[in-house]
């Protein structure tokens, strides 16, 4: 059925995963839930194959999301913290997170491993990916957005 799968976090509710709506229910081979940690944001990559799931704990777990299965976790030098927010470029090359850490990190979509990090002074609240331009916009606690080229990864504005 269309729309069938999904990937999703309800606030508060452990954990976020890949499910069903109509059975309301795990797919068969999804990862079981984590016991300690809580959802804090979800990405859907541009092609809709895959489901990335961000958690507190600073672990980030990819989904296929035509099958629910698990398909990896992205944590090797990762965030120290929880993760608010998910985004992958328009080819699959780069995952990119933010975290409660201050940190953005550049990961390779598919070797999973940190190719890259821009430091903030503050925690990151949101984040927002403009495939087409390579342009990633990033608020943060201190009250200021931030404006990233994610192909030199160098912030290239910050608006007070």
């Amino acid at each position: 059925k269309a729309g069938e799968d999904d990937v999703f976090a309800r606030r508060g509710l452990i954990p976020g995963q890949i499910a069903d709506y109509e059975p309301k229910q795990r797919p068969k081979g999804a990862k079981k839930p984590h016991e300690t940690t809580v959802a804090c944001c979800v990405s859907v990559t541009q092609c809709g194959n895959f489901g990335l799931v961000g958690y507190t704990c600073g672990r980030i777990d990819r989904y296929n999301l035509q099958s629910g299965m698990h398909r990896g976790t992205y944590c090797e030098g990762g965030h120290e913290s929880a993760v608010y927010g998910l985004a992958v470029d328009a080819l699959n090359e780069t995952m990119i997170s933010g975290g409660y850490d201050g940190e953005i990190l550049f990961w390779d979509f598919e070797k999973k491993v940190v190719k890259g990090r821009v430091s903030l002074e503050s925690p990151v609240n949101q984040m927002v990916l403009h495939r087409e331009g390579g342009l990633l916009v990033v608020s943060a606690d201190d009250l200021r957005v931030r404006l990233i080229d994610i192909s030199n990864r160098k912030i290239v504005r910050c608006f007070e």
